[in-house]
Formats: C-alpha cells, sequence, structure tokens
C-alpha cells in the first residue's frame, strides 16, 4: 500500500469542474465548514479515506431513507407557517444556525 506522505503524484487540475487527477484517479473537490471537517475527522478510524467515511455513511442511510428524512422536515416546517409560525427576517440568521 502506498503512502501520499512519501509518493509523488502527477497532478492535473481542471479548475472549471474542480476535478484533480492523481495517478490515473481522479478526485472531486468539495468544500466544507471547519466544524463539519472538525465532526468528520470523528469518524475517521485506520487508514480509511474521508471518501470511504462518506461512503460509508451512504451505504448505512441509503438514498430513500436520506430523502424520507429531508421530506419529514419539510413538512414540520411547512405545518409550522401554516400554523402561524413564521420566522421574522431578523431571526432567520439565528433560526439557520440552529438547525
Amino acid at each position: 500500500m502506498f503512502s501520499p506522505q512519501t509518493y509523488s503524484f502527477p497532478k492535473i487540475l481542471n479548475s472549471y469542474y474542480n476535478y484533480i487527477s492523481y495517478d490515473g484517479m481522479t478526485y472531486k473537490t468539495i468544500n466544507l465548514t471547519p466544524d463539519t471537517y472538525e465532526k468528520l475527522i470523528m469518524f475517521k478510524h485506520g487508514n480509511m479515506s474521508f471518501n470511504d467515511i462518506i461512503n460509508e455513511m451512504m451505504d448505512i442511510i441509503g438514498e430513500e431513507d436520506f430523502y424520507k428524512h429531508v421530506l419529514k422536515e419539510h413538512k414540520n416546517r411547512m405545518n409550522k407557517i401554516k400554523a402561524g409560525e413564521f420566522i421574522e427576517t431578523d431571526d432567520l440568521d439565528s433560526a439557520l444556525n440552529d438547525t
């Protein structure tokens, strides 16, 4: 098994799509907030890459279950709006940070 610290990869960057190619493998860059990055690190163990962690998480929850959760949250928000629970503009930043 190779180590990224000891192997010098040839690097090709396509800035339009943020694809990076190392030694024939293509990777896509994603942006994370520092908080999300720190949370993701907590899931690492052994020689797992972030790619391994994200794939394992997606295998565990599954696309259908994920979207059921998203739709349930959306329905809850819509019910609150229908019940008259509106978010004032001044409270929007606070409400978004609470999620």
